[in-house]
């Protein structure tokens, strides 16, 4: 059996890179790039995500001192105070008030328009006069012809509350004034007068008659 012979000059070749150049280098090269892969998936994109925004809307509240009251208006309605028409019910609005004992017989209103007297002392009627609104009288032939048409005082007679339309006057000077809400009355008289802001009221308890006289209007009962 013959021996090849390899000649002295030709370089003994060594095939290290054919055989790394097979499928297993394939492989690692693979590997590598899908490692590198997961490695860049995992540090994330190059672009950044966009940052969540929550927004949060405050709607503040007025202080005391800066917030505007809106302005109320109240209104109150009162009953409106009538004359009395009755004996009853003269009687019972002067259940409501209080003898004045210093008024004595002979009185005014507190606005000084109304005279009054409780009692015949001295020969004075009486009853009540207006200094000023004198009353027009309800019919006409009311007032005696040749006379005042108009009525400004009221008298107690024997027959009731009666209205004259008198040419003089018992007006007196210098008596007190009835404050509202008092009586004028004095003992020995059954004249009771009950001075109110709408006028003035009085009743004869002995005869349960009466009268309210105010400027401009009366009214007897």
């Amino acid at each position: 059996m013959t021996t090849p012979h390899r000649h002295p000059t030709e370089p003994l070749r060594v095939t290290r890179g054919l055989r790394r150049t097979g499928p297993a280098r394939v492989a690692l090269a693979a590997t590598g790039l899908l490692l590198g892969s997961m490695l860049l998936g995992g540090c994330g994109s190059s672009t950044p995500a966009a940052p969540r925004t929550t927004t949060i809307t405050v709607t503040p509240t007025p202080s005391a001192s800066s917030a505007t009251a809106t302005p109320t208006s109240t209104t109150s309605t009162t009953a409106a105070v009538s004359p009395p028409t009755t004996f009853a019910e003269a009687t019972a609005r002067l259940a409501t008030g209080t003898v004045d004992a210093a008024a004595g017989n002979a009185f005014t209103s507190p606005s000084g328009n109304i005279f009054c007297t409780v009692s015949n002392a001295g020969g004075t009627p009486v009853g009540c006069e207006l200094k000023g609104g004198r009353i027009a009288q309800a019919t006409a032939g009311s007032c005696p012809t040749g006379g005042p048409q108009d009525i400004g005082r009221i008298e107690f007679l024997s027959n009731g509350p009666t209205p004259i339309c008198n040419s003089d006057s018992i007006i007196q000077v210098n008596v007190p004034a009835l404050k509202y809400g008092s009586i004028g009355a004095v003992g020995g008289s059954p004249i009771r007068c009950l001075s109110e802001t709408i006028g003035m009221t009085c009743v004869d308890t002995a005869t349960q008659h009466g009268f309210f006289i105010a400027r401009n209007t009366y009214t007897v009962f």
